[in-house]
Order: C-alpha cells, then structure tokens, then sequence
C-alpha cells in the first residue's frame, strides 16, 4: 500500500472512531472538543474502545460470550505493546497505533477491561464499597486515561474524582434501562437499610425505600464532583463534564429520586451552553 493509501487508511479509521464516539457517549464526546486539536484524536480513539467494551453485556447472549469479547480486547492492548500484530478492526487498529506512540496508557486500557468484567456479572452490587469501587474501575480510569491523553502529568486523582462522579450519575440515569435487562445496581444494603427490596428496583417499583436509595447514591456522585478540581494541567478542559453531571442531578432531585419515570433529556444545545458556560466563564466548576 502507498503512503497515501496509509493516511487514507488511518484517517478513515479515525473517522469511524470519533462517529463511534459521538454515537455512543455523545457528552464525553463534546467534551474532547475542549481539549486542544493535538490531542482529539488519541481521545475519540480511547472513547470508541470504551464503547466497544462498555456494551460487552448489551451485545452477546451469555457470559462466557462477553468474557471472550473482553479477552480479545486484552489481546490487542498486550500484541499493541510487545509489537505483535495488529488486528484488522476499526477501532482495534488504531488504538493500537495510539498505543505505540505513547498517546495512551496501555496499563489503564487494561484496567478498564477488566473493570468491565463485572458487567457480565448479574449479581446485585452488594454494598457501597462494591458500588464506589465499579464506579472508580469504569469511570473513574476512563477519565484518568482522557487526562493522560490530553498531556497532563498530573491531575490523576481530581479526574478519577470527575469519573466516578460520573458514573455515579450515570448508573442513575440508566436504572430503569439496567432493571428492564435484570440487572440492578444500587447496593443492596442501601436498599435493605431504607426498607426496600431488590424487587422493587427490577420491578421499576418507585417507592419511598428506592427512592432515599437513589439520593444516597446521588449524594455519593456529588461528593465525587466536588473533589473533582482544576489543577492547572491541560486536563483541566475536561472538566467542562461537571457541570453537565451536576445537571443530571438537579433533574433527578428535582423529581423526588424518582430513577423510572420518561423525562424529556436535555437537548444537546442545553448541554453545549452548559459546557461553553464552564469553558469562558468557570460556571459550575
């Protein structure tokens, strides 16, 4: 193939990543938009494997399936570091060409497959502990690795605060699409000490005990925001995503925790002021 015919190559693959991106985690997506022109593609290529393992539960019939799924992403993070092979995939190709030209932290990839291992599990998320530490394996090290992606030497611990932050939010917002699937994940025991049952969250039952449930986790991802702070690294753009999470949360306060029922999402021009907002004028960071 011709030098030409390569750019052509990883342009399009790039090109396939950043729709990937968009389509899938459209905020974070935007978010990258922030981030000086060096450093979007490194991060639509972390976003679009993050995809790809992300919707491992949604995309296979059965476990054992999903955990293969995860095993070949395993493979391709380990063959991009010993200069193995490259796998003949759209994102895989890529990343594994980020990966080699040190634009992304193959220890946190690793970590963020095997964060999501526990997707695959439909045991009920047990405790808060259990909770806070999935929170921190998927969102929380995502966001680190956006950080890392970005140039920043610093800032691991502020960011991991915005992920799980994050997380915590989004767990909220998908309750009612993780019950329909039979999964649940808010921790038993805070269900159990507000006087509610598991089947009240699988069976979209918005009661009072699933409710104060619901604000205690909503605090948590609160607490998580707040630590979240600018530390004068070029991460710093990413933050523009607190201010959208803490908007997430005022919803669902706003409705009493009610985690079941339809509400119109915000559009993207809302979400785009918000994050123009925090980018020109520090609101809400």
């Amino acid at each position: 193939m011709t030098a030409k015919g390569n750019r052509n190559t990883i342009e399009n693959q790039v090109k396939a990543c950043r729709q990937l991106a968009r389509r899938f985690d459209y905020e974070r997506y935007l978010a990258t938009l922030f981030a000086s022109r060096q450093y979007r593609e490194a991060l639509w290529i972390l976003l679009a494997f993050n995809a790809e393992i992300a919707r491992t539960r949604e995309i296979v019939s059965e476990p054992m399936i999903g955990r293969i799924r995860l095993q070949w992403w395993r493979e391709v993070v380990d063959a991009a570091v010993a200069n193995g092979p490259v796998r003949a995939h759209e994102v895989a190709a890529p990343l594994t060409a980020a990966i080699r030209c040190d634009r992304l932290d193959p220890l946190l990839l690793s970590e963020l497959i095997d964060g999501r291992e526990r997707d695959l599990d439909d045991t009920p998320i047990p405790d808060v502990a259990s909770l806070l530490d999935y929170a921190d394996k998927t969102g929380g090290v995502l966001m680190a690795a956006m950080a890392m992606a970005t140039g920043a030497t610093g800032a691991q611990s502020e960011m991991r605060s915005l992920g799980q932050g994050w997380a915590l939010t989004g767990l909220l917002r998908a309750a009612g699409f993780q019950a329909q699937q039979g999964r649940q994940m808010l921790p038993v025991s805070l269900l159990r000490d507000a006087g509610a049952d598991t089947r009240d969250l699988l069976q979209q039952r918005s009661t009072d005990g699933v409710r104060a449930a619901a604000a205690s986790v909503a605090t948590m991802a609160r607490d998580a925001l707040t630590a979240a702070v600018v530390t004068g690294q070029p991460s710093d753009r990413l933050m523009i995503l607190k201010p959208v999470a803490a908007m997430y949360l005022d919803r669902l306060t706003a409705s009493g925790f009610d985690l079941f029922t339809s509400r119109v999402p915000p559009g993207p021009a809302r979400i785009l002021w918000i994050m123009l907002a925090a980018r020109w004028f520090g609101r809400g960071i």
